[in-house]
């Protein structure tokens, strides 16, 4: 009690600033493992576009992927919770309103600091709802040099198809549509496309390491909240077809 923790994000995408966890990193299987506590939360947030106008776009993109796969994949949870899911509503109606701007290489203050807020409700969405099956993969790419924000942006698009499947998970991601703005489910997956399809690094992964991968990621957390149930099989597909 006798310090306060303030907190200055300088991305727009990880919704650190009202996120509960600490993530670090497994140096024996290079799987994100989180520490959580509410003491984590900080006394005082400030958002400001001005630190973020030197930021390359080219980092700043994926960041905003990840916080659109926050209130996608919160919005969808199992754990469901009627406020976060008008500020997963508001968020990706915020970031869907630039979507013509993304690939611009100078984002305007205003932009930057309406993605701020995007950011920063979809990270309280996260941290309420958890988030799925994209985030349970992207926490085992790290260890193979995949930044977590580039992965859930590669990620997502296959997700949603995956995800779409089931009848009632499909009527969610419409009703989210209907309400950010989007014309469709398919607009949704083109959003991340706009985002990082130009990113897509060059991996190569063994039949060994796909399988740890597949195996760490039904352990997630993230994996206990996804609306459709997934096997070892299912992960192996997705990073497949996205990654490989």
């Amino acid at each position: 009690g006798k310090a306060r923790f303030a907190a200055i994000p300088t991305t727009v995408g990880s919704g650190s600033e009202v996120s509960s966890a600490a993530v670090l990193i497994d140096p024996s299987s290079g799987s994100k493992k989180a520490v959580v506590s509410h003491d984590l939360l900080p006394d005082l947030v400030i958002l400001d576009p001005e630190f973020l106008t030197e930021v390359s776009t080219l980092m700043l993109r994926p960041t905003i992927a990840d916080a659109l796969s926050h209130a996608i994949e919160g919005y969808l949870s199992t754990i469901d919770h009627p406020l976060m899911n008008i500020f997963a509503e508001k968020a990706v109606q915020i970031i869907f309103s630039y979507k013509s701007n993304l690939k611009d290489k100078v984002w305007s203050k205003d932009m930057l600091e309406d993605l701020q807020y995007a950011s920063m409700l979809a990270g309280w969405v996260q941290n309420h709802c958890l988030v799925g099956m994209s985030h349970a993969v992207a926490h085992q790419l790290g260890g193979f040099g995949v930044g977590h924000a580039l992965a859930n942006g590669l990620l997502m698009p296959e997700v949603i198809e995956f995800n779409c499947a089931d009848t009632k998970a499909k009527e969610k991601y419409l009703y989210l549509c209907l309400q950010a703005g989007i014309p469709d489910v398919q607009a949704m997956k083109e959003l991340f496309y706009e985002l990082v399809a130009d990113m897509k690094p060059a991996l190569r992964f063994s039949q060994d390491q796909l399988l740890v991968m597949a195996e760490s990621s039904l352990q997630d957390p993230a994996a206990r909240v996804c609306p459709v149930p997934f096997d070892e099989k299912d992960v192996i597909t997705i990073i497949k077809k996205c990654l490989i």
